[in-house]
């Protein structure tokens, strides 16, 4: 059996909807509708899906794709900028979950929350939920190079998305598709125009703004250390020794002792107890209750 079929099969089997594409574009008719309608079936990837004018689209000897969203139970994190990576992990921990190396960056697929839409997010990050596509491995891409697993359904189980970076992207959402009216919008445009591309930065900025050397004193003790990481005793356990370790810069920090690691915002979110939007709001000063 072709390898282009073989590769959608083993889609369909983890509950995927694998559609045929030409190089990255769906070649079915009204894709982000049909499959509702039309639930895709086994034989239709073995066989080829009839269009409304009698033509049979096959799957063989073409790149694959993956609608995303609720019909395949995924949201994909398409990040071309492999360094964005990195910043998200700084601002909060992701799971082990599937991973694709693409031409340029990665895929993450996570299960699906309906309350994330898909968006652009910062400029070369892509989330994608309902009405979307993603090309999915061994496809190729235009200038030759495939797409691979890094880490596929076999190696590990899909994972939802973490709670902060749920929140972040509803509040990232919600800011960018606010119903403002062309005054309004245009008396705050110059104050929000670096912040709708660079969002990471913003929130980069604001980490390095704070005296975390005073927040930390505040619920741990026993600080030592003269570089820009210093230790601690724990705050998320009983600790007799300092196995706790925050940079002074940025908060980040870690504990050695099986607590975890991440952002300073993810030590707010685990010692007061809210959300990621909330945390923000805590470290800029704001009511977090709004």
């Amino acid at each position: 059996m072709n390898t282009s079929i073989l590769a959608a099969l083993q889609l369909y089997q983890y509950g995927l909807t694998p559609v045929p594409l030409i190089e990255k574009r769906p070649l079915i008719k009204d894709w982000s509708n049909r499959f509702f309608e039309q639930p895709l079936k086994q034989q239709d990837i073995i066989n080829g899906i009839v269009d409304p004018t009698g033509k049979t689209i096959r799957y063989d000897n073409r790149n694959i794709g993956i609608l995303t969203g609720k019909i395949s139970n995924i949201i994909v994190l398409d990040i071309d900028d492999t360094s964005l990576l990195n910043t998200l992990e700084k601002m909060g921990p992701l799971p082990d979950t599937w991973k694709v190396q693409t031409n340029r960056g990665y895929h993450l697929y996570f299960n699906y929350d309906k309350e994330v839409p898909s968006m652009k997010l910062w400029d070369k990050i892509d989330i994608l939920s309902n009405k979307k596509q993603v090309v999915a491995p061994p496809s190729k891409h235009p200038n030759g190079r495939h797409y691979k697993w890094i880490l596929s359904p076999k190696d590990v189980e899909k994972a939802d998305l973490p709670e902060w970076l749920v929140d972040y992207l509803i509040d990232y959402s919600n800011q960018n598709n606010l119903n403002w009216t062309s005054a309004k919008k245009s008396k705050v445009q110059s104050i929000y125009k670096s912040k709708t591309g660079n969002k990471s930065k913003d929130i980069e900025e604001l980490l390095n703004s704070v005296d975390w050397v005073g927040f930390y004193s505040q619920v741990t003790s026993n600080i030592r250390g003269n570089g820009d990481w210093l230790s601690c005793k724990c705050p998320f356990h009983l600790d007799n020794h300092n196995s706790f370790s925050f940079n002074k810069h940025n908060g980040s920090w870690t504990c050695f002792a099986g607590c975890g690691s991440g952002s300073a915002i993810l030590a707010i979110q685990k010692l007061f107890g809210l959300s990621f939007r909330q945390s923000l709001f805590l470290i800029k000063g704001e009511d977090i209750y709004v």
